[in-house]
């Protein structure tokens, strides 16, 4: 039997396969995680005007009735996540105009219909990971423009649509992690003026157009490693004036031209280990160790001829070099144009 107090109801763990009918209308906390809860009908909670917390997580949930959350009106942060939800339909949360907080993860998802997210107004956080969204469609996520976080980490995810990010202007944090990304094309990014933080790894992006990072000029750390890129080209990162942390690591990276990270007057670390270079010229740095002397390039296990593993510090004006593999000492140059490593 489920145990209820004045503020809170707890139905967790109970072998429960419907929604019980016996919650108080006081309510303010629900637990129902971890039943046999297959549904949830019209108006299943419509007496819990005044609840603020409910995970229905870890249940067998495969429908929602648009009506399934009418009453909600105070809910802030609601729990869908591990049930066998396979598409979002039109309006499916539109009463919940309170709510901050959405977890749908570990779902089966694949389909989000148009307006899927109407209503959602206040909504600060997303939570989308583990389902089997194999696209983003135009206009996608247009209702949520207070949205700050959104994690769509291992979907199936190989297409991505121009427009599908219109809205999210207030959006700081975007996790694309291991999906099937294959090129980030031009303007991609371009309505998410306010982004943070976006994280690409473990993908199969082979390739990056120019004009694919545009507008992010709010971007602080962007994650690119474990991908299939190969070449670095000019004006790749223009646009991150602010960047602070590139992750480049684990790669397929044979050439960095000469003007790739051009306009990263801020960055401090860049990840490049786990690549295949053999090369790296001093100028290709040269955007980054003029106007941040205190840089920190990770080149670990880049196949240089003399180090097979090292570590590159630009530090107040000088460019160290430490080689784990033989002297485990630092080499100082008071010149990038000292240090030219190639075969």
């Amino acid at each position: 039997m489920a145990a209820a107090t004045r503020d809170e109801y707890t139905g967790g763990n109970k072998g429960l396969t419907a929604i019980p009918a016996d919650i108080p209308g006081s309510t303010k906390t629900v637990f129902l995680h971890n039943n046999n809860i297959t549904s949830l009908p019209a108006n299943s909670f419509a007496h819990l005007r005044r609840c603020t917390f409910m995970t229905l997580g870890q249940n067998k949930i495969s429908h929602i009735d648009p009506e399934s959350f009418q009453g909600l009106i105070r809910l802030k942060t609601l729990a869908l996540g591990t049930n066998e939800l396979t598409q979002l339909k039109r309006n499916s949360f539109t009463p919940l105009s309170s709510l901050i907080s959405l977890s749908l993860d570990n779902n089966l998802i694949s389909t989000i219909d148009k307006e899927s997210f109407s209503g959602l107004r206040k909504l600060k956080l997303l939570y989308f990971d583990g389902n089997q969204l194999t696209q983003l469609t135009r206009n996608m996520f247009l209702p949520l423009s207070s949205l700050e976080q959104m994690w769509l980490r291992k979907n199936l995810i190989s297409t991505i649509q121009p427009g599908a990010f219109t809205g999210l202007h207030n959006l700081c944090e975007l996790s694309l992690t291991r999906n099937h990304l294959n090129v980030l094309s031009d303007s991609l990014f371009e309505p998410l003026t306010s982004l943070q933080k976006l994280f690409l790894f473990e993908n199969q992006i082979s390739k990056v157009e120019l004009l694919a990072f545009s507008g992010l000029r709010n971007l602080f750390v962007l994650n690119l490693h474990s991908n299939n890129l190969v070449q670095l080209k000019n004006d790749t990162f223009l646009d991150l004036s602010k960047l602070n942390l590139l992750h480049l690591h684990n790669n397929k990276i044979t050439t960095i031209q000469l003007g790739a990270f051009n306009g990263l007057r801020n960055l401090e670390t860049l990840w490049l280990f786990g690549n295949k270079l053999t090369t790296i010229q001093p100028e290709v740095l040269s955007p980054i160790t003029r106007s941040k002397p205190s840089c920190l390039v990770f080149t670990q296990k880049c196949k240089l001829k003399l180090f097979k593993t090292c570590l590159i510090c630009v530090l107040r004006g000088i460019f160290r070099f430490h080689c784990f593999d033989h002297c485990h000492s630092w080499v100082v140059f008071k010149s990038l144009k000292n240090a030219v490593f190639s075969e």
